[in-house]
């Protein structure tokens, strides 16, 4: 025998039983990537359905121009039940603009963000979309310019002013409290001042005085947190930061 001769090498073949080749399995594109390594590459159309809602949410919070537009980026229909929009409706009137000027200083962010994330102990979602909405809206220190940002610095700037040079006591009462909820309080200051100017200066510069009127402000009326931070604003217009470095916290409930 030879291990070259032909005889050997047919029989060997012949000799051979057949195996029956499987197919190639039908993979879903989910098992391609995870074969690939790479699972989130392209994505489900779960992860890609995610993604477009949450592109959808930073479009509406940062192009918004009323509120109802405002509300879909916080999902509001969904964490009505919470209460805390039906708040944040009364503190801010359903109106971009209170909001955008309330949000034009980093220290009234925070405070309103702290305020969401301590009234949602039962509902972190909305407290982490209401995180997500202010910093699509304002930016961050990433991008510290938006338009919304620049429309409420706008707002307020235009609120010292006006302050500043109002010329009667009520060219000056006009220039806060524009949702109504420092009615009863304004009448207090008329009748602590007699309705004049020069009075209501004379009134705040002295500090006894001034406190009184400050507790009167929280004690007296219910006033939303936009109209206690537009009557800080004026009060900075006209007076300056002195007349302000006391003034109370804002009020939530």
């Amino acid at each position: 025998w030879s291990p070259h001769s032909s005889e050997a090498d047919d029989s060997t073949a012949a000799d051979l039983p057949s195996v029956a080749v499987p197919a190639p399995a039908e993979t879903t594109p989910l098992e391609v990537e995870e074969e690939k390594g790479r699972v989130c590459i392209g994505g489900t159309s779960v992860w890609k359905s995610a993604i477009e809602r949450k592109r959808k949410r930073q479009q509406d919070a940062k192009t918004a121009t009323t509120w109802s537009t405002f509300e879909l980026a916080l999902d509001g229909d969904r964490f009505s039940s919470n209460g805390l929009v039906t708040q944040l409706k009364r503190h801010f009137s359903e109106s971009l603009g209170k909001l955008d000027e309330f949000s034009a200083t980093g220290l009234n962010r925070d405070e309103l963000q702290q305020y969401v994330e301590a009234k949602s102990s039962l509902s972190r979602a909305f407290a982490r979309r209401f995180r997500e909405a202010l910093r699509d809206r304002y930016g961050d220190a990433e991008a510290p310019t938006t338009d919304a940002l620049a429309n409420g610095s706008e707002l307020r700037r235009r609120r010292l002013n006006i302050a500043a040079r109002s010329l009667t006591f009520d060219e000056f009462l006009a220039s806060f409290g524009s949702d109504g909820s420092l009615a009863e309080f304004k009448q207090y200051v008329r009748m602590q001042v007699s309705g004049d100017l020069l009075e209501l200066d004379d009134y705040l510069v002295t500090d006894s005085d001034r406190q009184e009127l400050f507790e009167q402000l929280v004690t007296a009326s219910q006033p939303t947190v936009s109209a206690l931070d537009e009557f800080r604003t004026s009060l900075l217009g006209r007076y300056g930061q002195p007349c302000v470095d006391d003034f109370p916290r804002l009020v939530w409930e």
